[in-house]
């Protein structure tokens, strides 16, 4: 029950699941609008990274703009994850989609303490190795953006969130240099597998984010779009050549130079594939059901009618609620990358039909009668939902389908078949 609950609070976040791409910030009371240095061969700017946590919102890391003034005696921080959480409001918009961040200035040694102390993450320090009119340019576009008309900007999870943020700041400052570079670059791999490779350390994130994301993220991308993960921003800035004034590569000068590790600690572990654990729930005891069936074929036992029952009771509540998330997520979210999901193929809000007639043959141990509404509707469904999943297989294998929901089928599409294709022939 504990787990169901758990399951039910899941997916109304999952819907949006914002939390999972920024280690965002609570607003703090004022901006503080940094003054135009005077003497910039006595500014350093540096490129602030956080490793990934074991906590739901440091699943992808951070990135921080750090900006020191050295004659102005001025540690400046630019964190461009900070949302209101204060606004009442704040729980639907982040369901929906229509959220507003804003970039702050944060105490440096509060950083430190809070990544080593708090977050137990990795915490390191990059300085950026920029002239004195890049440094202009730069600091001309934070002043810019935390002016109060202008600090808040709406949220989009891989296109404008932390990561981007501060790399278009330095791209600007470079001539557009970086995005030169690496925006006809291939990526190694589409958006999917960094969110499943973030989300890994939580099992249920891992599969929620996976059903409820569509084709949009197994699309290729180029290297520029990789840099909305922290850590591959840094990884390509690690890369990325020094520019001149003129914006051309300084043959022999890295753009980023003097890496200090602030906070020295490993990354959490990555766990076994979840899927995996889920095949072995699923598939295997709705098999052991077909092979108990035989002695059984007229559904005459009151014990294998409560098996059946059980099956459909766990597995129509589980396709229900993934069904009625995918399906209000599509009508009423502004994730267009929600929308248009091919797993509705699989899951409807109509499932729960099924933990109505599992709840009456487990109390029971006799089914609804033949000719009862329930017992027509589940068969029915159930026939239906066995031609859904073969859709989907089939236009999956032939690249009809360009989402990638080979392991869902795996899971949830094979275990459908089992209990579909029982329910189907007799639920009576």
């Amino acid at each position: 029950m504990i787990r169901m609950i758990r399951l039910t609070r899941l997916l109304a976040l999952l819907a949006a699941f914002v939390a999972f791409l920024a280690a965002a910030t609570p607003a703090r009371a004022g901006a503080f609008i940094p003054p135009m240095p005077q003497d910039l061969d006595q500014v350093d700017v540096y490129l602030l990274t956080a490793g990934r946590g074991d906590q739901i919102y440091a699943l992808f890391g951070h990135t921080i703009l750090r900006v020191v003034d050295r004659k102005n005696r001025l540690d400046m921080n630019f964190n461009w994850g900070s949302f209101d959480f204060a606004d009442k409001a704040f729980a639907w918009k982040f369901y929906i989609g229509d959220l507003r961040y804003f970039v702050d200035v944060l105490d440096f040694k509060g950083l430190v303490e809070g990544y080593g102390r708090y977050d137990h993450r990795y915490f390191v320090q990059d300085k950026l190795n920029l002239t004195a009119a890049q440094k202009g340019r730069l600091m001309r576009r934070i002043i810019d953006n935390v002016q109060p008309q202008n600090r808040y900007y709406q949220y989009q999870q891989v296109k404008d969130n932390c990561a981007t943020k501060p790399r278009d700041v330095l791209d600007e400052a470079v001539g557009g240099g970086i995005r030169s570079i690496y925006a006809h670059r291939l990526g190694r791999e589409p958006y999917r597998p960094y969110i499943r490779d973030g989300a890994r350390e939580f099992w249920w994130a891992d599969i929620g984010m996976d059903m409820l994301i569509n084709s949009s993220y197994d699309a290729p991308i180029s290297q520029w779009d990789e840099m909305f993960h922290p850590l591959k921003l840094r990884a390509h800035l690690l890369a990325t050549p020094a520019f001149g004034d003129d914006g051309n590569p300084i043959a022999g000068k890295n753009l980023l130079e003097g890496t200090d590790m602030l906070v020295d600690l490993p990354e959490p572990f990555a766990k076994r594939d979840p899927y995996f654990t889920l095949g072995l729930i699923m598939v295997i005891p709705a098999t052991l059901l077909w092979l108990w069936r035989a002695p059984f074929p007229a559904m005459n036992s009151a014990r294998w009618v409560r098996a059946v029952g059980l099956a459909a009771l766990l597995f129509g509540v589980w396709s229900g609620l993934f069904g009625s998330a995918m399906t209000f997520n599509w009508l009423a979210s502004r994730y267009t990358e929600t929308w248009a999901n091919a797993n509705l193929w699989l899951m409807w809000p109509l499932d729960f039909a099924f933990a109505v007639w599992g709840a009456k043959a487990l109390a029971t141990g006799r089914p609804f009668g033949e000719a009862s509404l329930w017992s027509k509707l589940t068969r029915n469904l159930s026939r239906l939902h066995v031609a859904g999943i073969l859709i989907l297989a089939a236009a999956s294998a032939t690249a009809l389908v360009q989402q990638n929901v080979t392991p869902i089928l795996a899971t949830t599409g094979l275990t459908g078949l089992l209990i579909y294709g029982l329910l189907a022939r007799r639920v009576a």
